[in-house]
């Protein structure tokens, strides 16, 4: 139980600063930027969170439940470099998509990638996973704390107008470069890191299978969410796309309620599962019931004071109702989003990545072809409940399956 408290709260610091501090953000940039810059910014973001989902390979999920089962320090530094090869390896890979991007020059907003490019380092350094597995997120959560109050800082400073659009996508990446950086000198001398290991072709085989299906799930969750920015600009103006990202931003800082315990309660519903099944069906009923209620009563409180909400962030009131529409239809599926997570989870600890592979396929086909057809046809508030139908539809399938599967034990 100290265990589980200890990292709820490491992952409340984490999330609270990764979410509140990007919206204390938004209405700083919205204001200097202006709504199309803005929308630009959103874009680019989009574009780059491709990138991280190749580099990561579901690695940052899969090596927590690895890490556990290491024995000795010399395990622990041949899972470490492993994994950080493996990230590196697909750093090139995702390096030869930006030579295609320059070539094909598929976006209009090309030059802005390369401001991105310091993400992508700080994708393959990134150790959040290996501080979770050891079960030591508060020292992610001091780190955090630091480089995000510097990147605010910086915001403040040097964000002063719509020509600045460039220097906010360096400092947004350069910020999260320097954090996986300290992570990685950190894991290495506090937990005694060693290259004194062996490692052999059949070991990056083995991982990477292990890994495959959970990251074409996550690939596929992209596809749910970050593309539909893609979507958003080639449908619609990009001024609507930065209103439509104030609003799905504040739906995302609430769900990461949800991020927060699922990462607090991964670890030990990962043993009860190995262990006592009775008590990780218990605990698994006891979770969902609270996240039901929670997100519950959110979606009453935001719809409630969704003017005042929505006026915060953005000063541009001839956008306001607009922007008050897409909160509220985008907060509906806040429960079933905070589901869908803990659902997800449940099927890695249950070493179903394989059928939650299947599952998301089918959502990634509908929401790429359904989504599609409402940004040609129909105006950017369809789009919103298009994207809630397709939350509830996801909800819907991880719950058939797991109820199967439960039903089959």
């Amino acid at each position: 139980m100290n265990s589980i408290l200890k990292l709820l709260f490491s992952f409340t610091s984490i999330s609270l600063l990764n979410k509140i501090i990007p919206l204390i953000t938004v209405p700083l940039l919205t204001n200097n930027l202006g709504l199309e810059n803005y929308g630009k910014y959103v874009f680019t973001i989009a574009i780059i969170g491709f990138l991280e989902t190749v580099i990561n390979f579901g690695l940052k999920t899969t090596g927590v439940n690895e890490l556990i089962l290491c024995n000795c320090i010399k395990d622990e530094s041949k899972l470490f470099f492993i994994v950080l090869i493996i990230k590196g390896g697909l750093l090139i890979l995702s390096f030869l998509m930006f030579y295609g991007l320059f070539l094909f020059s598929m976006f209009d907003a090309l030059e802005a990638l390369f401001y991105c490019i310091p993400f992508t380092f700080g994708y393959v350094f990134n150790q959040e996973w290996f501080f979770h597995g050891k079960k030591q997120m508060t020292i992610v959560a001091i780190l955090t704390i630091i480089v995000r109050i510097i990147f605010l800082a910086a915001i403040y400073i040097y964000i002063q107008s719509p020509k600045d659009l460039n220097l906010a996508l360096l400092l947004t990446s350069s910020s999260f470069f320097i954090l996986s950086i300290l992570e990685t000198v950190i894991a290495i001398f506090r937990y005694g890191i060693t290259l004194n290991v062996s490692i052999k072709i059949i070991d990056f085989k083995q991982h990477i299978l292990k890994s495959v299906h959970f990251f074409l799930t996550t690939l596929n969750v992209y596809f749910i969410s970050s593309f539909n920015y893609i979507l958003l600009g080639n449908f619609y103006e990009i001024s609507s796309v930065g209103v439509y990202s104030i609003a799905d931003k504040v739906v995302k800082a609430s769900t990461e309620i949800s991020t927060l315990i699922n990462n607090s309660t991964y670890p030990t519903l990962s043993n009860l599962f190995k262990f006592d099944k009775v008590k990780y069906q218990n605990s698994v009923i006891r979770i969902k019931r609270i996240q039901y209620f929670l997100f519950s009563i959110l979606v009453i409180l935001v719809i409630y004071n969704s003017k005042i909400i929505f006026g915060f962030f953005n000063s541009d009131f001839s956008q306001l109702n607009l922007g008050v529409s897409l909160l509220i239809i985008l907060s509906l599926s806040l429960p079933f989003q905070a589901l869908n997570s803990f659902s997800a989870l449940r099927f890695v600890i249950m070493q179903k990545q394989k059928l939650l592979f299947h599952i998301s396929i089918i959502i990634s086909i509908t929401s790429l072809v359904l989504l599609s057809l409402v940004g040609y046809h129909l105006n950017i508030e369809y789009f919103a409940l298009a994207n809630v139908l397709i939350i509830f539809f996801f909800w819907t399938l991880l719950n058939m399956n797991l109820s199967s599967f439960n039903q089959i034990n």
